[in-house]
């Protein structure tokens, strides 16, 4: 008598051989077992059609295999179910239409050869245990036989006959194989054995099958039952489907389906598989060790990237849930119709009355037609990562495939991210010490990040950073073909060049005699590597825009006339535009990369583009690829939230006006009134505007100038000095604060000046520039106090100065003697910046992190001894990003700019933007 394990191995190979071509089955019987080969050749040879109870290799094994099905003619009764006629048949048995006479409804029953029970018995409990839209429904079980939903329709395997399906079809049908998958190994059902014959094609959509090689993933109970039946040696499933652990023999679990819905993903996209052979084993041997085969052109990349992650052979690489996948195939930018944004509108068609036109908009009947492949574009939001703050800049790299990002810690320090635009992880790459904005190299396999003091770069697949030069302050640069990258960094108007190699950064342009307080921002090298983009900073507006320049040549060319920042952008059809910032609406003009000009009309691509403040200049975030990807960041110039009074402990005292966009708060000497910089969210225009602390009103104090930031009290509170781009540069300006009278120039320089202090005797001005402090005398000269320094406060006695300094590569709290540099103590123990002073000089604050600190000292005119720092309360985000706090004359209240508590706008990434813009 042979041992039911050895029927389980003959009831499993021959179900394998008998679901393949004859030509095909050879090389599946070599690697079984040759005494279960023997018995399951002798099987087949009898043909499907036979019982194999005449075998003699059934004897004795009545107690497991009794008895075939007999042929169901229509009519015939079966239970409730009256047999209408065959629908199919299998290696396990056949498939009938047949009518519930309870319910009057139509079922399919499926039938078993009982000798293969075990199979059966399998399907039915795991059909048993799903109920989902998109798997067949198990309604009834008999002694031999299911009764199971009627799906009407055709496979996908029929369907395929005539051809691939269109990407809308395959993205849809993908949808919901997937969403059936997923629920399916929720469950701990693994099917193994996902074809193209086993999904139907309904009016519904599509619908799973056969779950007859179904298993159950092992449970942890002792006392529940395995319904794995694989026995070692013995393929299951279909060969031109089956992921690579599989041919081998080992185990399958959820990533061997994601394997075989990635070919039949193929499939439905191509009309071909993905790996061929003339043979068995010499298609096992293309899934084994062959790449699958190149997908056509007409293929949306992202789509095609995530095809070629279900196929990987490592399962470790694959995507590692069903439910990410559909996920994926839904926000990646590739969905279903109905989710689909065509941006693209057809011209309507000619309405009939004025009257007919109005109607038609009160009811919303202008629906868009459906886009074409070509014309669809596609949408997907990148989310803030889990326990990250807010956005820094951010660029898609230029093959499309990558995002990386600037996002802040819960420390309020830069962190960069990196993710793939057909995966869902977000890895962290860069130590948070992140400053400026990343960029990629030509071939998408760097990106170039500011950190610390130096500027790096580091693989979007991780591992270790490699240093390329120094350089401080926030940044921005581009990286050419040619081997070298140009920046920009901190408050230097200048812009520098390095080898990629590493080495020496060397100025490459800087202000010249015809162009005073010039500044260069956001560099961006053209597809030729020898041309860039710059935006100029100029004293004369109409010089003041977007220039072309060379390695070959210092000299600049303008090419459009704007007050922001602008971005080169490549597309498949080779076509480039230009993008570029009209107030906050980012625009698209085509642009002739070879003869270097602008054609046509700016178009409309989008609105509310966020701005990032460096180093006083506000760049608009967005990026773009050479094929058609686009990023960017919607939102607010400016913290949009709530000015508001906190104690010691951080609680909530009180508020002052109405929520906006803020920066840089200031109080006056006699506490009364609070002069701040507003954000104007429609044009970008910053101003100061004035609160009385006393009377709930406002008034704006500035007019017509340019990028305002920074407001500073005399001490008398009479006048406000602040600083504005109104010539170019950041100069220093100032006005009376009772409003009216005239706006006065107190500084003018070729280099970014921004006021920060105006100590208590009124004799000078404390402002920072090229990364230094100094001291303005009345009579208009200015003294050197601190190099490599920022955001001082001079103390109530005159004697000392506070300020953040990163000379020793992370920003620390310093105090020196004052105006002339003795002595000097470090402060802070962990990082800090932004200090201010208490009104009786017992007690500085300053931002570590997160959190307020607060050090007691004692100081004279000779002396000065600081106490250990200690932290009061954490500050929301923002508040160590520029000056956002204030201290009460007591330093028993603070005011802090609190942002709204709502989370920040994800990045959103376009596919194929092109599609907003109208055609020729």
């Amino acid at each position: 008598m042979m041992e039911p394990g050895r029927w389980q191995q003959i009831e499993e190979l021959y179900h394998a051989a008998l679901e393949r071509e004859p030509g095909e089955r050879a090389a599946l019987l070599e690697r079984a077992d040759p005494d279960v080969r023997r018995e399951v050749e002798s099987l087949l040879a009898q043909g499907s059609g036979a019982t194999p109870l005449d075998h003699p290799a059934w004897e004795g094994a009545a107690s497991l295999l009794t008895s075939t099905v007999a042929v169901l003619n229509a009519g015939t009764q079966l239970g409730p179910y009256k047999i209408q006629g065959p629908l199919g048949s299998g290696g396990m048995g056949e498939v009938f239409r047949a009518v519930d006479t309870r319910l009057g409804r139509s079922v399919a029953v499926k039938t078993s050869r009982e000798q293969f029970s075990e199979r059966f018995n399998r399907e039915a409990r795991a059909i048993s245990s799903l109920n989902h839209p998109h798997i067949c429904t198990l309604y009834d079980v008999g002694p031999n036989y299911l009764v199971m939903e009627l799906c009407e329709g055709e496979t996908l395997a029929a369907r395929l006959k005539r051809g691939k399906l269109s990407i809308d079809d395959t993205l849809r049908y993908g949808q919901q194989i997937a969403d059936a998958l997923a629920a399916a190994h929720a469950k701990g059902i693994v099917h193994r054995d996902l074809k193209p014959g086993n999904i139907m094609l309904t009016k519904s959509g599509a619908k799973l099958l056969d779950f007859g090689l179904a298993k159950r993933a092992r449970a942890a109970d002792t006392n529940s039952v395995s319904t794995d039946l694989t026995a070692q040696g013995v393929l299951l499933g279909t060969v031109p489907y089956m992921a690579p652990e599989q041919i081998n023999g080992k185990e399958a679990d959820a990533r061997s389906d994601i394997f075989a819905f990635g070919a039949v993903l193929y499939e439905m996209l191509t009309g071909t598989r993905p790996f061929t052979g003339h043979t068995t084993a010499s298609l096992m041997a293309s899934i084994l060790e062959s790449d699958p085969a190149p997908m056509p052109a007409s293929c949306p990349h992202g789509l095609e990237r995530l095809i070629k992650r279900c196929l990987i052979k490592d399962p470790e690489q694959r995507w590692q849930s069903a439910l990410d996948l559909k996920n994926e195939l839904e926000w990646s930018g590739y969905s279903t119709p109905e989710q689909q944004v065509p941006i693209r509108r057809p011209l309507l068609p000619w309405l009939i009355g004025a009257a007919a036109v109005v109607s038609a908009l009160l009811l919303g009947l202008f629906y868009p037609r459906k886009a074409t492949e070509s014309e669809r574009s596609y949408r997907l939001g990148v989310p803030l990562p889990e326990n990250s703050q807010s956005f820094g800049f951010h660029a898609v790299s230029p093959d499309g495939q990558w995002l990386a990002f600037v996002a802040t810690a819960p420390d309020n320090t830069g962190q960069l991210f990196v993710r793939r635009m057909d995966d869902t992880t977000v890895r962290a790459l860069a130590p948070a010490l992140i400053q400026g904005a990343p960029f990629w190299s030509p071939d998408s396999r760097w990106i170039a990040y500011f950190s610390g003091s130096h500027l790096a770069k580091i693989q979007p697949q991780g591992g270790t950073p490699e240093e390329i030069c120094v350089a401080r302050g926030y940044a921005q640069g581009t990286w050419s073909s040619k081997g070298v990258i140009l920046f920009r960094m901190g408050s230097f108007s200048t812009l520098f060049e390095v080898r990629v190699a590493g080495g020496e950064a060397q100025v490459f342009l800087s202000p010249d005699s015809t162009q005073q307080r010039t500044d260069f921002i956001a560099p961006q090298f053209l597809p030729d590597g020898q041309h860039f983009l710059v935006f100029i900073q100029s004293p004369r507006r109409e010089k003041r825009g977007i220039y072309i320049g060379s390695l070959e040549s210092k000299e600049t060319r303008l090419l459009l006339n704007t007050e922001e920042n602008a971005l080169y952008a490549g597309s498949p059809s080779g076509e480039g535009h230009l993008l570029f910032m009209r107030g906050s609406t980012l625009v698209a003009q085509r642009f002739d990369d070879r003869r270097m000009v602008l054609q046509g009309e700016p178009e409309a691509i989008a609105q509310g583009i966020a701005a990032m403040q460096l180093a006083g200049n506000a760049p608009a975030v967005f990026s773009a690829s050479n094929i058609g990807v686009l990023a960017y960041r919607q939102g607010s110039n400016g913290i949009i939230g709530e000015l508001v009074w906190l104690d010691r402990q951080g609680r909530r005292v009180d508020v002052v006006g109405e929520p906006g966009a803020y920066i840089t708060p200031a109080l006056s000497p006699d506490q009364t009134k609070l002069a701040v910089v507003r954000v104007d969210q429609e044009n970008w225009e910053n101003d100061v505007w004035l609160f009385d602390l006393k009377a709930p009103k406002s008034s704006r104090l500035t007019f017509d100038m340019r990028k305002v930031t920074n407001p500073i009290w005399s001490p008398d509170g009479a006048k406000i000095a602040f600083s504005s781009m109104q010539n170019g540069a950041y100069d220093i300006f100032q006005k009376p604060s009772a409003g009216g009278g005239r706006v006065e120039s107190v500084l003018e320089s070729t280099a970014d000046k921004y006021v920060i202090n105006w100590p208590p005797d009124g004799q000078v001005l404390l402002y920072e520039s090229m990364q230094k402090l100094w001291a303005l005398s009345l009579g208009g000269k200015s003294n050197e106090i601190a190099s490599t320094a920022a955001s001082g406060d001079v103390s109530p006695n005159r004697s000392w100065v506070a300020y953040n300094s990163a000379v020793s590569g992370r920003n620390e709290i310093y105090v020196q003697s004052f105006p002339s540099s003795v002595d000097k103590w470090q402060v802070s123990k962990l990082g800090g910046g932004f200090p201010l002073w208490r009104r009786d000089g017992k007690e500085l604050f300053y931002i570590a992190g997160n959190k307020l600190m607060a050090v007691d000292v004692q100081t004279d005119a000779q002396s000065f001894v600081a106490g250990t720092p200690h932290p009061l309360f954490s500050v929301p985000v923002g508040a160590n990003g520029g000056r956002y706090y204030q201290v009460a004359a007591d330093g028993q209240r603070f005011l802090v700019v609190t942002p709204l508590d709502k989370p920040p706008p994800p990045i959103t990434v376009v596919v194929n933007w092109e599609a907003a813009l109208r055609k020729p």
